[in-house]
């Protein structure tokens, strides 16, 4: 699911390219689409995109799955809208593509992993995260686990989250930083506070949003000053060892987005 402003970050230059480009796919029943009220007095907000009832059946063939039929599409596109964790989806995935709008613009950049919460806790057992990335720039790779949250937790349940990554960061998995996008400098705050009184192996970075580029000098580690800000290539990133636990390495060796070397031109 990604907003219009979503798939321009992440794949187009211009908005209207990116509109005709969408509207064209959805002629062929590729992709589909819903809009969201933009206020309590009413209009429309912006496209919200997903798979058409065609993406659903390529997507099916390719694993082998019965098609969709068009009523199943719609119900499908139904759900999503009424879904009561839809907006924290779309920030999570807007995370992302932020960082691949940096990655077009700028050179020696590249996001070359991103996870969704289903693939990483099928890859990385007892991890709960939102999401996992790859970013890479100059030649380094810098691995991050992602939690995007929107305050509805306490902070206690905060804490309570990383003991999966410290769990992963014993059994030779990859020791990635925890990245919390926050909304608001008073819970990034108390959360560096509630922290500071757990030392953990497992580095824990923050930022408040709104963030435009998650790549910039915008995280602040635990344990360091909050006014001391780096930029996500600058945190600690450690690919862990060669074990059934990490599947960062195939054969004894670290997978080709990780391994390989040399700069980027986009």
């Amino acid at each position: 699911m990604l907003t219009t402003t979503q798939v321009t970050q992440a794949l187009f230059g211009s908005r209207r390219a990116c509109q005709q480009r969408l509207a064209r796919l959805r002629s062929l029943e590729l992709v589909d689409c819903f809009t969201t009220p933009r206020s309590p007095r009413g209009g429309s907000g912006q496209a919200h995109w997903t798979l058409g009832r065609l993406g659903l059946d390529l997507h099916a063939a390719a694993r082998q799955e019965p098609p969709t039929t068009p009523k199943a599409a719609k119900a499908r596109m139904a759900r999503l809208a009424e879904r009561p964790t839809l907006g924290h989806l779309l920030g999570v995935n807007g995370f992302f593509t932020a960082l691949a709008q940096h990655a077009r613009h700028r050179p020696g950049t590249r996001l070359t992993r991103w996870w969704s919460e289903r693939t990483t806790t099928h890859m990385f057992p007892g991890v709960f995260a939102d999401g996992h990335g790859l970013w890479r720039e100059n030649g380094r790779v810098t691995g991050f686990f992602l939690e995007f949250d929107v305050g509805g937790e306490s902070l206690t349940v905060l804490v309570n989250k990383l003991g999966g990554y410290e769990q992963l960061a014993a059994d030779g998995g990859p020791v990635y930083p925890v990245l919390f996008s926050l909304h608001s400098p008073a819970r990034e705050a108390n959360l560096h506070a509630t922290l500071a009184s757990h030392p953990r192996r497992v580095p824990v970075a923050t930022t408040v949003r709104p963030t435009p580029d998650p790549s910039g000098p915008v995280w602040a580690l635990v344990g360091q000053p909050l006014d001391r800000r780096l930029r996500l290539a600058d945190l600690p990133s450690d690919h862990g060892r060669d074990t059934n636990r990490n599947p960062n390495w195939v054969d004894g060796h670290l997978t080709a987005d990780i391994a390989t070397h040399g700069d980027d031109n986009h």
